[in-house]
């Protein structure tokens, strides 16, 4: 791992563009009211507590690696009198719990902000666990081998273009089983 930590090859942190939440959630995510949503690397989780504020999610789930990170949620979870619609999960995506693993599976959005090494590491596990209405929106990089449903890309200040991609996971299975098919013939 050349001295790298895994948080490093999976995602340093770096928050997401706030120009970029309406894009995530909306533009893309189609979240609507009472799904469920799920941030892996969630760092400061701004778009779990905007999913239940403003999208009116049932409920809103982030797992981040980061202790500081996750303990800080944790006290703007308390702080906001949100403990029953959003939780946060100190632990790594690529090994989940029991209980993030029936959270995935409920996970109606589900976005990620990672490497493209975290995108490759972390996609067997979406692939297992993901409903097929789930949708995925990455930031910034493709999932190998996945097929996509839109890219937007969002201009802020702090960079000149972010690219947002749409997965959704029915068309993602499909089209690998379609390569599939193609292979072996």
């Amino acid at each position: 791992m050349s001295g790298k930590s895994l948080d490093d090859i999976l995602a340093p942190f770096e928050p997401t563009p706030k120009e970029a939440y309406n894009t995530i959630l909306e533009d893309l995510g189609e979240l609507k009211p009472g799904e469920i949503y799920l941030e892996l690397g969630a760092g400061t989780f701004d778009l779990g507590f905007i999913a239940v504020k403003k999208y009116h999610t049932a409920k809103a789930f982030g797992i981040e690696m980061d202790e500081k990170l996750v303990n800080e949620v944790k006290g703007r979870i308390k702080k906001e009198v949100l403990e029953n619609r959003i939780k946060i999960f100190l632990g790594n995506a690529l090994k989940p719990t029991p209980e993030m693993k029936k959270i995935m599976r409920k996970a109606d959005l589900v976005y990620i902000f990672l490497t493209p090494g975290g995108n490759l590491m972390v996609e067997p596990v979406l692939k297992e666990y993901l409903k097929d209405v789930a949708r995925v929106v990455s930031y910034n990089d493709w999932i190998d081998g996945w097929y996509y449903s839109r890219v937007k890309d969002v201009y802020a200040p702090s960079f000149f273009r972010h690219s947002f991609i749409l997965y959704r996971m029915k068309e993602v299975r499909e089209e690998m089983r379609r390569q599939k098919s193609i292979k072996i013939r």
